[in-house]
Formats: structure tokens, C-alpha cells, sequence
């Protein structure tokens, strides 16, 4: 058996999240670090430096950090 335990780069979502995120199988996780508006409600972000839509944005079972899938957008 294979286990994916993802990798770590870099994420930006304005008045999110800024820095370091981990990433598996389109899905990152990251605990927010800015709080100028709602995880849940952030839609663009660029994961290293590229464009991407973030959906189903929902906090983690901790209910610090959260999860959301994303796609490329270029």
C-alpha cells in the first residue's frame, strides 16, 4: 500500500491565509493567519504562484484549520 502524505507549498489567499499550505490529491489544508474576511467564503487564491479556485472550503475536524479542494485555472 502507497501512502500520499502530500507536499507543502506556498499559498496565498488575500485576507486569509499567507504562507506555507499542505497539499494532497487536490485538496490543501492550511489554518487561516489573516482575518480580513470568512475561509469559507474565499473563492481565488494562487498555490506557488498560480491561479487557482478553491471549492468546497470547510473547516477541518479540529475547527482551527481548514480543507478545501481546488483547480488549476491556467
Amino acid at each position: 500500500m502507497k501512502i500520499d502524505n502530500g507536499d507543502r507549498q506556498y499559498l496565498s489567499i488575500s485576507g486569509v491565509f499567507e504562507g506555507t499550505c499542505g497539499v494532497s490529491r487536490g485538496v490543501i489544508a492550511f489554518t487561516p493567519n489573516r482575518f480580513g474576511r470568512s475561509p469559507e467564503k474565499a473563492r481565488g487564491a494562487a498555490l506557488a504562484g498560480e491561479p487557482i479556485l478553491l471549492t468546497q472550503v470547510q473547516p477541518s475536524g479540529d475547527g482551527q484549520s481548514y480543507t478545501a479542494r481546488y483547480q488549476a485555472l491556467s
